[in-house]
């Protein structure tokens, strides 16, 4: 018997664009000989639209179809019956464990992680004393309120510039800056408020950027091929360079020796754990010319479009897309979150 699964894309985040990029690719990805789909558009202004099933989401329009109350929209969600939602929601609101607190209220099953791991990995802060507590190295950093003087914890934190500044519960980089000078930073300083009231700021360590996506199968977390990134932009992996057709390269797998490929896979199964994230997550690291291994930040619901790193490490590990969602709903159907 198939079962009846909504895609839930969208949201009220800088980010909801992008997740509706990766909620059309999985909309379209889900074996229709297994599950019934509809889709659950999350509006800018938190309500909601319901479509028919198998009504595409469409990428371009989404802001302007008609939308209800969320409560209205999930009581209908509730009445298909839904059976599990399979998440495709990026940044705060979709990612940060507020929207898998409300799914949980409800008695929804949702594919990723809980609202614990989805909260904690957020704050990015907070998820590297997790890191450095299971033994992975991580940048020097320091977070600053708009209250505190920027200048003045970065001195007291005796970071050197140039440093890295970025929102500490956003994703997709957006509002990163590399500072090269104690003047770059009083320019900017303003800017960072935009962004959200909590910054981070970290030492920047210099060397070659990759990632690496940790999968489940039958309970157990094992990590994909490794993909490094290359900016084509300059040194930063900005939201630009992320997002800007011929602006960054994402190689997979990795350039690199099967030595330091499997000393990043650990590390990023190690992150995963630490976090006890479930489901997919993506581990981003840095390493230095001397072949140190620094942990950045981890996403608890990757990208998932078709240009996204997910489908493209999963084919290098000898998997397709739709395996991994498959993986994904029977994990959410079968435990406790």
């Amino acid at each position: 018997m198939k079962k009846n699964i909504i895609v839930v894309m969208g949201g009220w985040s800088p980010e909801a664009p992008i997740s509706m990029r990766s909620g059309l690719n999985v909309f379209n990805t889900l074996d229709r000989k297994k599950y019934n789909v509809r889709a659950v558009i999350l509006k800018e202004d938190r309500s909601a639209c319901f479509l028919r099933e198998d009504e595409a989401p469409a990428e371009k329009d989404w802001r302007e179809r008609p939308s209800s109350n969320i409560a209205e929209v999930f009581t209908e969600v509730l009445s298909w019956p839904v059976d599990a939602a399979m998440l495709a929601l990026h940044g705060c609101g979709g990612e940060d464990g507020c929207f898998q607190g409300f799914l949980s209220t409800l008695g929804i099953p949702f594919t990723h992680s809980g609202v614990t791991a989805s909260a904690v990995a957020m704050e990015k802060d907070i998820a590297k004393l997790l890191y450095a507590a299971a033994g992975i190295r991580i940048p020097k950093g320091v977070t600053v309120s708009s209250k505190e003087d920027p200048l003045e914890k970065i001195k007291s934190a005796g970071l050197e510039y140039p440093v890295i500044a970025k929102p500490l519960a956003s994703g997709s980089s957006f509002g990163l800056w590399l500072l090269g000078s104690e003047k770059e930073l009083k320019e900017n300083v303003f800017s960072f408020w935009l962004n959200g009231g909590l910054y981070l700021f970290e030492e920047f360590v210099k060397g070659r950027e990759f990632t690496c996506v940790v999968a489940t199968k039958g309970g157990s977390p094992f990590a994909l091929p490794v993909t490094e990134i290359v900016s084509l932009t300059g040194e930063l992996f900005d939201y630009k360079a992320k997002y800007t057709k011929g602006k960054s390269e994402e190689i997979t797998p990795a350039r690199i020796s099967e030595a330091l490929s499997s000393q990043i896979r650990a590390a990023a199964e190690v992150c995963h754990r630490a976090l006890r994230c479930q489901g997919v997550s993506r581990t981003d690291f840095i390493v230095n010319e001397r072949g140190d291994i620094y942990a950045l930040e981890t996403n608890t619901i990757p990208g998932m479009s078709e240009a996204s790193i997910l489908p493209k490490a999963a084919l290098g590990a000898g998997l397709t897309f739709s395996e991994i969602l498959d993986d994904l709903l029977t994990e959410a159907m079968s435990s406790e979150k």
